[in-house]
């Protein structure tokens, strides 16, 4: 043990080694755990922007559009941001392993330990809307960003199977939408007997949601109407129609 202690000492002497001071020893592990919690923290961003785009699709268009609901499940995942939250844990594992007792816990724990953090953090952001507004800014000042929400939005554009998204450009007296799809292909909609969900009113500028059949080229009749998430933020004032009181007030 002298031997070894000596060693060490004429090493120190020989390289000039000096001891760190303990300032920095203190900063250094407030940035590590700094970096730690601002991963966490984008990590519980990522899940609540991925509730948001999972819970905001109606599950039978989805059903209906990729022939199958195991299809169409993995056609409409948000894979970009599961990538972003893949990336942000492993960070937050490897910044955790660094602190100053990270390396006493297993590499598994901290990744499920970071995951769950993340993922309760994420369930409070996806209900106070957190997650709502932060891709919404994505959306409108980003623009790959909103090319990307489009892309993913283009595939519930099916008329074939039934389903079909877009924005409506004019509502017609005679009950009656005239939309463009995100395909950037015209609709007429029939929705005399369409049924709404929570009594919704389409909006003239507003993206819908819409469940039926393809009656020709150009024509489609809706057996279900829906709001649908707007891919992007449109400069259209909005006009609630109500095509109910319409065809009253012309009695």
């Amino acid at each position: 043990m002298a031997k070894l202690s000596k060693t060490i000492l004429e090493r120190i002497k020989k390289d000039k080694i000096k001891p760190i001071p303990r300032w920095q020893f203190v900063l250094m592990h407030l940035l590590l755990w700094s970096a730690y919690l601002i991963a966490i923290v984008l990590g519980a961003l990522a899940f609540s922007i991925i509730f948001r785009l999972i819970s905001g699709i109606e599950w039978e268009m989805v059903r209906r559009a990729g022939k199958g609901p195991i299809r169409g499940f993995f056609l409409i995942l948000p894979y970009l941001w599961l990538i972003i939250l893949g990336v942000v844990l492993f960070i937050a594992g490897r910044v955790f392993e660094k602190t100053k007792k990270g390396y006493r816990f297993k590499q598994i724990i901290i990744v499920l330990s970071s995951v769950a953090i993340s993922l309760v953090l994420g369930v409070i952001l996806y209900f106070v809307g957190v997650g709502h507004s932060v891709e919404n800014v994505l959306i409108n000042r980003v623009g790959p960003y909103a090319e990307w929400r489009d892309d993913r939005d283009r595939f519930l554009v099916a008329p074939n199977e039934g389903v079909l998204v877009g924005r409506v450009i004019e509502i017609k007296p005679d009950e009656e939408l005239l939309i463009i799809d995100f395909m950037s292909e015209k609709w007429v909609v029939d929705i005399s007997y369409a049924v709404s969900n929570d009594n919704f009113e389409p909006q003239v500028g507003l993206p819908v949601g819409l469940i039926g059949k393809q009656i020709k080229e150009g024509e489609f009749f809706a057996e279900r109407i829906m709001p649908f998430r707007p891919p992007r933020q449109l400069n259209v004032r909005p006009r609630i129609f109500n095509p109910i009181k319409n065809e009253r007030n012309k009695l």
